[in-house]
């Protein structure tokens, strides 16, 4: 009985064991082992799986099971699309992505990202779609096509830049939201932010700068930018359209081109605390656009005599009794 007792015991612990044993692989790239195969080796078992890469791994990859974590030693390379199905709890660390496609194609998926560089890829960095949601930590989106597009999706973003991008940085579409700290989204050549079709984003201690347009609301857009920067960008800073929503917490918007803020079609701008100096124009109201100031608010200091300007009966602005606002050009100055 006492050998028979052992024995089960002895086979009990292997069992136990097994998981934790499989799932730990390596994969050297540059030896000739296949990143891909180490992806399908644990096909058929939901046993999370982590495999440590090294080296610079060529081709596209595909991943359509959970619980993967991929993790690079910093200097791994992965030189083709990461592509993503329906897979959930998926972890990526320390390497980068580029290549002649995409970076990261996911629909129906949640990854998080860390210490990940996202960079010259010929398409978009990130391209997420039905209900996926991506989180990027220290990481960047930089030097690709376009940064990021997202329909039906979320990202969020910490200590993360997405620069320098041909296109647009990052493009949020059909109820899309975005939520960056500490983040820069800066110097892509058309839009830093664009927010279409009910879509949002959440800004906090980060910038939009040196885009040629900042940020670009709309379609029943929303967005909130608290203690973040829109600046410098060769264009607008801000415009919202067709009943678009921004509220702007100890903001400043300084250095646009041509409008620091274009409030048209419907839409509603509120600053608290905030800055809008030193742009071509200070604030533009168009088309039953609003504006509401609350607080020591500031629109001073833009080119032109008038820093508020309204065109239309419909249009107007409320100026709180802290806030400083230059000389206003509107029929109706209050609602």
């Amino acid at each position: 009985m006492k050998i028979y007792t052992t024995v089960v015991s002895l086979i009990l612990t292997a069992c136990l064991a097994l998981p934790a044993m499989a799932g730990a692989r390596s994969v050297n790239c540059d030896a000739g082992d296949s990143l891909q195969k180490a992806l399908e080796a644990g096909a058929g078992s939901a046993a999370p799986i982590e495999i440590e890469v090294t080296g610079t791994c060529y081709g596209d990859l595909r991943l359509v099971r959970d619980g993967v974590s991929i993790l690079g030693d910093g200097s791994t390379t992965i030189h083709g699309t990461l592509r993503m199905f329906g897979s959930r709890a998926i972890v990526i660390r320390d390497l980068t992505i580029t290549g002649p496609g995409f970076g990261i194609l996911m629909a129906d998926s949640r990854a998080r990202l860390f210490d990940v560089h996202i960079v010259d890829n010929d398409s978009s960095g990130i391209q997420a779609s039905d209900n996926s949601t991506v989180r990027l930590t220290r990481g960047e989106v930089n030097g690709n096509w376009e940064g990021v597009r997202l329909n039906q999706s979320n990202l969020n973003l910490r200590n993360t830049s997405v620069d320098s991008n041909d296109t647009d940085g990052i493009l949020l579409l059909h109820n899309s939201s975005l939520s960056a700290g500490n983040s820069s989204i800066s110097g892509n050549g058309v839009l830093g932010i664009r927010a279409n079709w009910n879509s949002s984003f959440y800004l906090a201690g980060s910038q939009v700068e040196s885009n040629t347009y900042g940020i670009q609301m709309v379609n029943a857009s929303s967005g909130h930018l608290d203690d973040s920067r829109v600046g410098d960008n060769a264009q607008f800073g801000v415009e919202l359209t067709g009943n678009s929503a921004l509220e702007v917490w100890h903001g400043l918007i300084s250095g646009n081109g041509n409008n620091g803020v274009w409030v048209n079609a419907h839409s509603f701008l509120t600053l608290t605390e905030s800055n809008v100096v030193g742009n071509g124009q200070g604030v533009a109201i168009t088309r039953d656009g609003g504006v509401v100031t609350y607080g020591f608010t500031q629109i001073l200091g833009n080119s032109g005599y008038f820093q508020v300007g309204c065109d239309g009966d419909e249009s107007s602005i409320e100026v709180d009794g802290d806030s400083v606002v230059g000389p206003i050009d509107c029929d109706h100055p209050d609602f």
